[in-house]
């Protein structure tokens, strides 16, 4: 902790056991002879007693406040340091100056990169002796699983819709 946290701990704390500060029930006891002019000076007592107490309290708040308020300034400094060096200039020194020429010709390379990119499409294939009985590879992928699958069983009615002998609804 730093000087200044530590600072603002000790106002913020309340001292509770002091002995220079009377109790507010100090003044008032559980005698009831005593009459109604001792009862008068007990209630000023015990109204300038909380009023000092408040008082008091106000002055450690007070005090508290502007601990507070000087460790956020020495904070907000360090955070300002902070960011100074991280822009590098305190670490690194001056950035090197680059030439046009290189400028340029990274420019170049990276949109002749971007029309490259840009004008390649995948061309697929074509088989001139294959059945076309998929829309896309996907359908192609699921049609090979579900022949491998069920092949066995759908051998009988594929030959008989080629031959054109499949019984009608």
């Amino acid at each position: 902790m730093s000087k200044a946290e530590t600072g603002v701990l000790q106002a913020n704390a309340v001292d509770v056991h002091r002995s220079d500060v009377p109790d507010e029930r100090d003044g008032v006891e559980s005698h009831s002879d005593d009459g109604e002019d001792n009862m008068g000076e007990k209630s000023a007592t015990l109204i300038t007693g909380r009023k000092r107490k408040l008082f008091e309290l106000r002055l450690k708040m007070n005090g508290a406040r502007k601990a507070n308020q000087s460790a956020m300034v020495v904070e907000k400094k360090k955070t300002e340091v902070l960011a100074t060096e991280s822009r590098g200039m305190s670490k690194y020194g001056k950035a090197p100056k680059s030439s046009d020429d290189k400028i340029e010709r990274m420019v170049k390379e990276l949109k002749d990169r971007d029309e490259k990119r840009q004008s390649f499409s995948r061309r697929r294939r074509f088989h001139e002796e294959k059945d076309i009985d998929s829309i896309n590879d996907r359908n192609e992928h699921f049609n090979k699983k579900i022949e491998r699958a069920f092949g066995k069983y759908t051998l009988e009615i594929k030959n008989s819709l080629e031959r054109g002998t499949a019984l009608p609804d």
